[in-house]
Order: C-alpha cells, then sequence, then structure tokens
C-alpha cells in the first residue's frame, strides 16, 4: 500500500512529522516498509524552455535544441520524437546522474555534435515505466525550477505493508482511521456527495444476475451511465499523485477509478456505453470462453469464474479487471460506472487459476466493505461529472447491501485479564468510536457493540481486546512473571508437547543443535524420501518452486541444512529438528516426528583422545536416548535391518516394538542420497516417530524411572556364541537380557569375529552380562544359575552353541 503525505493529511488533520507518522504505523501493526521523498532523487533536474529544434546534420532521428535554463542558453542533442519549439522540457545538466541507470551527464559529441546534456523521458528518471518521449510540461511551467516542483512530487511517499487481515487499511481512508485512533490527529469525515440526475427517456443499460447456485460470488452490483463526457489526460496534480505512488495515468476516467481505489478501499470499473451491446448481466463464465483483457493477454475461462457480460459476450472478469472491448478511450463519450462486491473467495481462485493480479483483485480477495457499493457510486460520480462533465442518467442495481458481521459483547474487565494493561472504560470506548466501532450504553462494564461492517477480522471479544492494546501501545502492557516450577508431570499439559519438550532436551543436552527448517520441501529431493504406494502432498501455491511439497521425513531438510553449513566452512555438524512429517492432507497424516544428523569427526583433535569420525552407533545412542526419555527401554526394542531405502542397507536399523510397531530409524544416509546432495562426506541420521511412542500412564508420574544405584557389589560374567551369519547381535542380547530382569542389569557385545575354524556363513558373538542385586550380595550358585538359563535360552532361541 502506498500514499504520500499530502494525500493522507486530506483525510486526517494532523501536524504530525512523517517520521511521527511512519513510527505511529508500525507501532499500529502496519510496518512502513519505507519513505522516498522524489524530490531528494529530482533536485538535480531543472524545467528549461526549448527555444530552438534544429535537425542533426548527420542523424536523420537527432534534432539540434537551444534550451533556456533560465541563467544562459545551451545546446543539447535530442532523440525525442515529441521535442518542439516553445516546449518547457526537464534537463539533465553535465554533472547530475541518471537515477534508472547511474549515467553521469557530461558534455559530449553526439554524431560529432556538443551536446551539454539531455533533455528526459519520465522512464529515464523513473517516473513511469516506459514512455514514448521527453517530459512535455505545460506552457505556463516556470523555467529553473526542479522538475519535482514543476510535477507536484515533492510530496513524501509512504510504502507499508498490510497483513492480509486488515484490508480495511489498503485506502488512504483506512490508514487515516487507525492514526486518529492513535492520537495523531483528527480524521476528516468523508462529506456525501449529492449529484443531480437526468433520467433519460432514451434507451438505460439494465443489470441482472444469472449465476444459478452460486449466488454469493456477486450479491450487489450498482451502476449507471453518464452521457456526453470529455475525457482526456487528467490535471498535472492527479497526474503526479499517481505517479508518486508508482501507478502510470492514463486517462481521466481510468485515472479516477484508480484514485478512488487508493483513497478509500473501493474498486470501480468504467465501461464505454455505445460499445455495450444490450443489458448487463453478471453470470458464471462458459468454459471455453475467451476474454481479451485490458492488459493485452487474451485468457480463455472456465464455468468457475464470475464474468460481466452483454449479448455479444464477456465484457470483464468481475473484480478483477476489464476487458478491450468495453474499454474506454480518449474518444470515449457516454461511459457505464460500475461498482459491486464479489466474493473473495471466487476472486481469489480465479485469479490464481488465470496468474493475473491488479489493485481490484488484490482488495476482492482479501475483503472489501459490502457496504461501500454506494459510496464507490456516489464518488465516481462526482469526480467524473467534475472533471469530464457530462449528464448522470438513473442509478440501476442489482442484489442488495447485506451485514458482514455480527455484534460482539464486550466486557472492560477483560482488557486486563487478557492484556494485563490498565485502560479505563472511557478510553476503551473513545478507541473503539474512532475505529468505527458503534458502542451501545455501558451496563455493569459491558457494553454490546456493533462491529463496522468492514472488520471481517473482529468476531469476538478477544479481538476487541486486541484492538484496544494495539490502539493504546504495547508497550503500556504491564510485567508478570511466569509460573515458576513448571511440573512437567502434570495432566494440564497435553502428552504430545511433553514428548516433544523432552525429546528436544535430552537431544540437546547430547550436543546436537536445533535447527528450525520448512515444512515444505523440492518435490525432487522428496522422492527420495517417499512412502511407497503414497503421493506427495504437493502444494497449489507453493511460496517457491522449490518448496512445492509438504516433508515425508526430517531428514532431507536436515541434509540440506548440512549442505549450507558445510558451504560455509563448517564440516563438523549435529543437527536436529522436532517437528511434523506430513503423509497425507487430513490432520490425521500430520506426524510429530524427532530427526537428527551428524557428520564430520565425533571427536575432533585433542591431545587426550583418540580422533574419530561419527558412525551408526553415535546415532543409535541418539535414538535410544529419545526414546529412553519417552518411557520407552531399549530393552524392549526390537531392532531389524530394514530400513528405508534411503539408508545404507548394512549400516541401519528399525527400532520396534514388538513385530508392528516402529518407533523409529536409525543409520548411515545412502551414498547415492548423499551424492543427489553433493555432500562428499558420511552422514549418520536417526528419525522417531513420536506419535508411535505410547502415552505414559495415568498412574505414571514421570517419564522415565528414577535412577536408583545398589550398594552391593557388581558380577561380570562373558559368553561367547557362535551364531548363524544372519542372526542379529540384537536377538541375542534380548534373549539374554530377559533371562532374569531383576538381577541381569546390562547385556553388551565386546567382539564379534568371522572367519577361520567358525564355517562357512558363521560368525561369534561376545557378551559380557553385569549381574547385580538391590538387597543382597549375589552368590556364585545365584550367578551361575541365571548363567545357565542365558546359555539354554540362547541356544533354543537363535540356535547358537557356546564357543569353547
Amino acid at each position: 500500500m502506498k500514499l504520500t503525505l499530502n494525500w493522507l493529511k486530506e483525510h486526517l488533520q494532523t501536524s504530525a512529522s512523517i517520521t511521527e507518522i511512519a513510527d505511529a504505523l508500525t507501532a499500529l501493526g502496519h510496518e512502513v516498509e519505507g519513505i522516498k521523498n522524489p524530490a531528494e532523487d529530482l533536485e538535480e533536474f531543472r524545467v528549461v524552455s526549448v527555444t530552438k529544434v534544429t535537425p542533426h546534420p548527420d542523424a536523420d532521428r537527432l534534432n539540434v535544441c537551444e534550451v533556456d535554463t533560465g541563467i544562459e542558453k545551451i545546446q543539447v542533442v535530442c532523440a525525442g520524437k515529441n521535442v518542439h519549439e516553445g516546449m518547457k522540457a526537464v534537463l539533465a545538466a553535465p554533472g547530475s546522474t541518471i537515477p534508472t541507470n547511474g549515467m553521469k551527464m557530461r558534455v559530449a559529441k553526439v554524431r560529432g555534435v556538443e551536446s551539454h546534456g539531455m533533455l528526459c523521458a519520465a522512464d529515464e528518471l523513473g517516473l513511469e515505466e516506459s514512455s514514448e518521449g521527453i517530459i512535455d510540461l505545460p506552457k505556463e511551467t516556470v523555467v529553473g525550477i526542479s522538475c519535482a516542483e514543476a510535477m507536484g512530487l515533492n510530496d513524501p511517499m509512504i510504502e507499508v505493508k498490510i497483513t492480509p487481515n486488515r484490508p480495511d487499511c489498503l485506502s488512504v481512508y483506512g490508514l487515516a482511521r487507525d492514526l486518529a485512533a492513535a492520537g495523531l490527529g483528527k480524521r476528516i469525515e468523508r462529506t456525501e456527495k449529492h449529484v443531480q440526475l437526468n433520467p433519460s427517456e432514451g434507451r438505460r443499460i439494465g443489470v441482472s444476475f444469472d449465476l444459478g447456485d452460486d449466488a454469493e460470488a456477486c450479491t450487489h452490483f450498482m451502476g449507471l451511465e453518464i452521457m456526453n463526457v470529455t475525457n482526456g489526460s487528467s490535471p498535472e496534480g492527479i497526474q503526479a499523485r499517481l505517479r508518486a505512488i508508482g501507478s502510470k495515468p492514463i486517462s481521466k476516467l481510468v485515472d479516477i477509478t484508480n484514485l478512488i481505489t487508493i483513497a478509500y478501499g473501493r474498486p470501480l470499473h468504467v465501461y464505454d456505453a455505445d460499445k455495450i451491446q444490450g443489458d448487463l448481466v453478471v453470470r458464471k463464465a462458459r468454459t471455453g470462453e475467451k476474454l481479451e483483457a485490458l492488459d493485452g493477454v487474451t485468457y480463455t475461462l472456465d464455468s468457475s469464474m464470475t464474468v460481466i457480460a452483454d449479448d455479444a459476450g464477456v465484457l470483464g472478469l468481475g473484480g478483477i479487471i476489464g476487458g478491450m472491448r468495453s474499454g474506454c478511450t480518449l474518444e470515449t463519450k457516454n461511459v457505464f460506472l460500475e461498482s459491486a462486491w464479489f466474493d473473495p473467495i471466487g476472486i481469489a481462485k480465479t485469479r490464481r487459476k488465470l496468474g493475473i493480479s491488479t489493485d481490484a483483485s488484490f482488495r476482492f480477495e482479501r475483503g472489501v466493505d459490502p457496504m461501500s457499493v454506494t459510496l464507490g457510486i456516489e464518488e465516481g460520480i462526482s469526480m467524473i461529472l467534475d472533471l469530464c462533465g457530462g449528464d448522470a442518467i438513473d442509478v440501476v442495481s442489482a442484489g442488495s447491501e447485506r451485514k458482514a458481521c455480527d455484534d460482539v459483547v464486550f466486557r472492560h474487565g477483560r482488557v486486563k485479564d487478557l492484556g494485563n494493561m490498565d485502560v479505563t472504560p472511557k478510553r476503551c470506548r473513545e478507541i473503539l468510536e474512532h475505529l468505527g466501532f458503534g458502542v451501545n450504553e455501558e451496563t455493569k462494564g459491558t457494553y454490546e457493540l456493533k462491529v463496522p461492517t468492514w472488520r471481517f477480522d473482529v468476531s469476538c471479544e478477544e479481538d476487541i481486546v486486541e484492538e484496544i492494546m494495539r490502539i493504546e501501545g504495547y508497550d503500556a502492557i504491564g510485567e508478570e512473571l511466569l509460573v515458576p516450577n513448571l511440573d512437567l508431570s502434570t495432566s494440564a499439559i497435553d502428552d504430545a508437547w511433553r514428548k516433544a519438550h523432552l525429546v528436544r532436551r535430552t537431544l540437546a543436552s547430547l550436543g546436537l543443535q536445533e535447527a528450525i527448517t520448512f515444512s515444505f520441501m523440492k518435490g525432487e529431493d522428496a522422492r527420495l524420501f517417499g512412502l511407497e504406494n503414497e503421493e506427495f502432498l504437493t502444494l497449489a501455491n507453493p511460496i517457491s518452486q522449490d518448496l512445492d511439497v509438504m516433508r515425508p521425513s526430517l531428514v532431507p531438510n536436515l541434509l540440506t541444512a548440512a549442505v549450507k553449513n558445510m558451504a560455509r566452512g563448517q564440516s563438523h555438524l549435529a543437527l536436529f529438528e522436532v517437528g511434523p512429517r506430513f503423509t497425507d492432507d487430513t490432520p490425521e497424516g500430520e506426524h510429530p516426528s524427532a530427526a537428527g544428523i551428524r557428520t564430520g569427526q565425533k571427536v575432533e583433535r585433542f591431545w587426550l583422545e583418540t580422533q574419530r569420525k561419527v558412525d551408526f552407533y553415535d546415532v543409535k545412542a541418539d535414538a535410544f536416548a529419545a526414546l529412553e526419555v519417552l518411557g520407552v527401554s531399549p530393552d524392549n526394542l526390537m531392532i531389524s535391518a530394514t530400513a528405508p531405502g534411503w539408508y545404507h542397507p548394512g549400516r541401519s536399523a528399525v527400532l520396534s516394538l514388538g513385530h508392528k510397531t516402529v518407533l523409529g530409524v536409525c543409520g548411515e544416509v545412502h551414498p547415492l542420497i548423499l551424492k543427489h546432495f553433493g555432500i562428499k562426506q558420511a552422514v549418520v541420521a536417526f528419525e522417531i516417530f513420536l506419535d508411535r511412542v505410547p502415552d505414559r500412564k495415568a498412574k505414571d508420574t514421570m517419564m522415565r524411572p528414577p535412577l536408583v544405584l545398589s550398594p552391593y557389589q557388581a558380577v561380570n560374567r562373558d559368553f561367547a556364541f557362535i551364531v548363524d551369519r544372519g542372526i542379529d547381535a540384537a536377538a541375542v542380547l534380548s534373549v539374554a537380557r530377559k533371562c532374569d530382569k531383576d538381577l541381569i542389569q546390562s547385556v553388551n557385545v565386546f567382539d564379534v569375529y568371522e572367519g577361520q575354524g567358525l564355517g562357512v556363513n558363521r560368525k561369534s558373538l561376545a557378551i559380557t552380562v553385569t549381574f547385580q542385586a538391590m538387597d543382597r550380595t549375589l552368590t556364585d550358585q545365584e550367578i551361575d544359575t541365571v548363567c545357565q538359563k542365558i546359555i539354554t535360552a540362547v541356544k533354543s532361541t537363535t540356535g547358537a552353541e557356546l564357543r569353547q
């Protein structure tokens, strides 16, 4: 949203400076993205008078001009087709710099003829996107003044970023209303326009609806004919105002609609009435119909799009753009002025399908005040009659205005309760009335508010509190200490949040750094991490072509983050993220997960430790730690070598509870995946599926049991089993661990041997078992009994033999 200071002051009586206004807008939630004063950029360019024009002796397309600067007469070579004697033009004198290309002007010879600068076109000064000749100022323009002063460009322009929930501020009037509520001045009320209508006995263009089941596509349409108008170029003041906000002046009729759109947020459209065949009808397009639009592009329409048509076909896309067939030209004598309300969702869908965006569609798809249709007609008639003359015929209409917002009950005490802000009832009422809310009499601190029709974002009491806080200023919010000693075991805290919180803290304590990446990713990357026989969630309107798919895994975005860090010299990385992955477009298809990657050195160069690279066992330990803090004992996990295809087939594992519930996966990332990402060093990764981890039981007081140390001596016993090569070590460990859960504290593999003396496809697994009781010192007989159980259980379950 762009506006100028003087334009704002037409709607806001204020003595505030441009800086104070910018600060106030930002505090109100309307971020000021920039302030530009064209006069500063154009100070070097001055008005001159062209006193003589002669053809260039050595170039057909050039002229040699004598120009009067007000101080002296100089010679300038000019290529402008419209240069002529007596015109007032703009000179870029030697020493000045052209703002669009940075070219420094100097005295130079052009095809052998000396030129003291250049006569400028509007596009060369950045005033228009394109122009056909040099700037031709009115004859009464004073020679020697700056072109900014001559063209009315000495008016600072403010560019404001309006959030999608505040379409009412996509207008100068709307911003003035907010500033007045904040105490930066007094809003100047719009005066109602009273126009004399002259009913005609001749042809009148009628209006009707034919929208079928989609009656909400357009609920109110007003229009009228204005006869015998005189179109042409707008007065310089209007042109200057449009140029200041980056809009190109076209003609009086078109400029009027653009001004009203910016001033009041009310889009209008004018048709050449003589080009309309029959009456107007607001209907759905017929599939295959075409529209040659005012932007010069021919669009193919379908039945979901709302159009304005006559007997001969489509005249324009409702709320988006008009067509060339009924467009106004400088020769237009009779016009039909349209003011209507169109459904935001329909406008947005049509705009996206056709890839078109206009000032009108930008406002309609965010929401235009449905009660402003009459305002648009009144302002449009008044300006057209003032600037173009003519006779206005009776207004015709279809549909009616509708109430957009429900009333809201507001209790003054809620400002303190929700916002911790002390605002008096009088001040609350003052703020709300400034913003356009209808405030009924107070009843015991309660008000029934009539929400203004332009505030679609206000629907409940909390919204009212937010408005009061916004206007009063967020710096007035009182300080409040958070509740100390938050107990993570209380049932008031959601289990999903608790899981994410505990995993996040655990992984951070293991030395991994948290990353926060997009929930989107590149489709080409997603195909490498997809789910078999399932389609990816492809976005219809992605923020970037490289972010067009919802991520099926957290690992690929962590790999992308690793690539960026490696490009900056960080080759030893440990990253994790806790967030959702997506399998379908339902709420059930959003799965909370935790993932991490490690790459580079686990132990960097240090005199006391041996340097080594990260490996499978590092991420296995990370995954185990994350599951253990959630109450899943590693002893209960089944480990299998069936990891997805993006993991190394021989250096990865799936972690499961039973045979069906997969809780996570870990391992080395497949070399082909690393090659795709351009990573030239090994990367290990893990991913835990938090939604599959069983919730804690109601009787549990914490997610992991407290650590209790035994005061009695621990005893270790070693076993070496010869097993088939295909038997997982985890299977042996699991069997041994279950032989006596009270006395066996831990079971670990300390050696694996494959080679001579064992036979074909056989290996030796050496394990150590730690025995310890909590209430006594174990006897040799107790230990031997459990050892015999271990040998028997491992042999019967895995077919192992005790190695002698």
